[in-house]
């Protein structure tokens, strides 16, 4: 998602894809083989652990000769990076509109968010982008979208499988969405200006969050 080199930012999002998956399945595989001999539960965990890693690369290295089996998660990134603005800002004001700092954020919060708007939808039409403001997007979009799926993936998790610690599921999903969010744009470049007018349209909502005042997201 940053305008780091292809091999650097495809070994990344492997690197946070093999851990986020390998924490998300291990709980499961450990209550499975509880109470076995240490030396199953060794030859298990490696023998997961190296499943992980086979089809984690082998996924990554197949779309790359085969972008158009990303376009499902080039949808579902599209949707995130529309919606997540608006849930990020609205767990802002849920958190911390309390506080007696909270009106000097929500200022800074208006400004940064109507600058973006301007700047995602120009650059989109324009295709000419300035490299600090795109690093700075990039960076909030990912920061938003990423903990967007965290949620999503902590929701799906408790409710169809273990009841594990919160902050561990969290933790795993944002790895895991972190790795998404930076591969899929960088292996599908072709939707470039989609995902900079996206961008508008989340930012966009994130702003009518806070001038209006309203949470269109509770947890």
């Amino acid at each position: 998602m940053f305008d780091i080199d292809l091999k650097v930012a495809t070994s990344l999002s492997v690197t946070l894809l093999i851990i986020g998956i390998g924490m998300s399945v291990y709980p499961s595989v450990i209550v499975k083989v509880r109470g076995k001999s240490n030396d199953l539960i060794t030859i298990v965990t490696i023998g997961v652990f190296l499943l992980i890693i086979i089809v984690a690369s082998q996924a990554v290295s197949l779309v790359r000769r085969y972008p158009d089996a990303l376009y499902p998660l080039v949808g579902i990134t599209l949707g995130f990076r529309m919606l997540s603005p608006t849930i990020f800002v609205s767990t802002l004001q849920e958190k911390f509109d309390k506080k007696k700092y909270w009106k000097m954020l929500h200022h800074l919060f208006l400004i940064i968010a109507l600058g973006l708007i301007f700047y995602t939808f120009i650059s989109g039409m324009t295709n000419k982008s300035n490299e600090n403001l795109a690093v700075s997007e990039r960076f909030l979009m990912t920061m938003a979208a990423t903990y967007t799926y965290a949620r999503a993936y902590l929701g799906i998790v408790q409710r169809f499988f273990f009841d594990w610690e919160e902050k561990y599921i969290l933790f795993s999903g944002l790895l895991i969405g972190i790795s998404f969010v930076m591969l899929v744009p960088f292996l599908v470049p072709e939707f470039d200006r989609v995902y900079k007018l996206t961008g508008t349209v989340g930012w966009f909502g994130a702003f009518l969050s806070l001038h209006l005042g309203r949470r269109f997201y509770r947890r």
